[in-house]
């Protein structure tokens, strides 16, 4: 019998895009049962006693009433609202019914993607990843190296420039790190870091060799760089994750830079590497873009909590602040990444990295800061934070006016 149940209105279950799962079909999952009529559910729940109980609302009664009559029924039963458009009169009415969670849009979502997973983990998966690769489910990773995967729905949000701070960073700090330009037609990271000695990934899969003997050396992490030959992309595409996996082997972390246009390739690093960094910058269909992207994790069955949400190019004058984008994405936690300057442009565009770091530049600053709170613990270090940082919850009537337009 499955462990979860939904209520919600015939419309909401007909069109799951109203509660943020587009191109889903509820009623076709095997792991859920679903029901519009408020009684019919609380029937059911007595009968079968899910382990969780997800109240969207029926075709009779609001979600606050059949949530509240349902743990009513049974005091000792999960009960967890979904409240879009919530305030503070429904969580007071919430907690006085003693429902057990009150979630939001991004909350829910969340849970759903987990269940799914979790589902596809024991359950064949062929038919979900045909087409992806023959992704490693994340139970199922091995303890290797960390993988730091910095992505982006779209191109100019600066992952290029992020990522190579971060594995320069990341090198210094003492970590074996390998930078891995997957940006794979229009990589750009060779340059960015001035080094003459970087490997192109197209040579690195031809020749398994020099790949073996690829090491970093003091500040200057191992790169590989963008293939040679573009038109060979498509091909190279599908030999990715098995490059990243040998790396991972080899070094304690490694930096992926991923093209604009997602593909196989970058969820299969969200289903197996260890933290991504998910770059927005400060226009609004960068953000729209984000979006768009959670959306496609979540009609894939792939979790998002190893993402860490970043806005860059953050400044006194910038368009949107982290509290912005929080609310765009419904209580997501974002982190900022300061506005670096010209610094950052012409010291990256002469190949110039460490100079950059050393400058004391504020990106660089940012960045390091958010590495101390994702790299794996070095000896005689203090545990870092793991994974995704807790999320921020704001308080209601604290959104800031210019970001009405998200």
């Amino acid at each position: 019998m499955p462990s979860v149940m939904l209520c919600a209105d015939s419309t909401s279950i007909k069109y799951p895009e109203c509660l943020g799962l587009e191109a889903e079909a509820l009623v076709s999952q095997e792991w859920l049962r679903v029901f519009s009529g408020a009684q019919e559910t609380r029937v059911k729940v007595l009968e079968s006693r899910p382990d969780e109980i997800w109240v969207a609302g029926s075709d009779e009664v609001d979600a606050i009433n059949l949530a509240a009559a349902l743990k009513q029924d049974n005091k000792e039963q999960k009960v967890c609202l979904l409240a879009f458009q919530g305030n503070g009169s429904l969580l007071s009415r919430a907690q006085a019914a003693h429902i057990d969670e009150v979630w939001d849009k991004q909350t829910f979502l969340e849970h759903y993607r987990q269940a799914k997973a979790a589902h596809c983990r024991i359950e064949p998966i062929e038919d979900l990843r045909k087409n992806t690769g023959g992704f490693v489910p994340a139970a199922q990773k091995a303890e290797r190296g960390y993988v730091l995967s910095i992505l982006g729905a779209g191109g100019g949000v600066g992952k290029s420039s992020v990522a190579v701070i971060a594995a320069y960073l990341s090198q210094s700090k003492g970590y074996r790190t390998a930078l891995v330009d997957a940006d794979l037609q229009f990589g750009d990271i060779q340059y960015l870091t001035g080094r003459e000695d970087t490997l192109p990934i197209d040579e690195a899969l031809s020749t398994p060799g020099r790949l073996d003997a690829l090491e970093s050396r003091g500040r200057q992490p191992a790169i590989l760089s963008a293939p040679t030959h573009l038109e060979r992309s498509e091909e190279l595409a599908q030999s990715m994750p098995e490059l990243i996996s040998k790396l991972r082997e080899r070094f304690d972390v490694v930096i992926v830079n991923t093209s604009p246009t997602w593909a196989d390739f970058h969820l299969h690093l969200l289903e197996t590497g260890s933290n991504a960094l998910f770059l927005i910058d400060q226009r609004p269909s960068s953000i729209r873009s984000c979006k768009h992207a959670l959306q496609l994790c979540a009609r894939c069955g792939i979790a998002t909590q190893p993402i860490v949400f970043a806005l860059n190019r953050c400044s006194r004058q910038s368009l949107f602040s982290s509290i912005d984008v929080t609310c765009a994405l419904k209580g997501a936690h974002v982190v900022e990444l300061a506005e670096g300057g010209r610094d950052v442009e012409e010291l990256l565009g002469t190949g110039a990295p460490l100079e950059l770091i050393d400058s004391g530049n504020a990106l660089c600053q940012s960045i390091a800061r958010v590495l101390a709170d994702l790299l794996p613990k070095q000896q005689g270090e203090a545990a870092p934070v793991v994974a995704m940082p807790s999320r921020k919850r704001l308080r209601f009537g604290t959104r800031r006016k210019k970001a009405a337009c998200l």
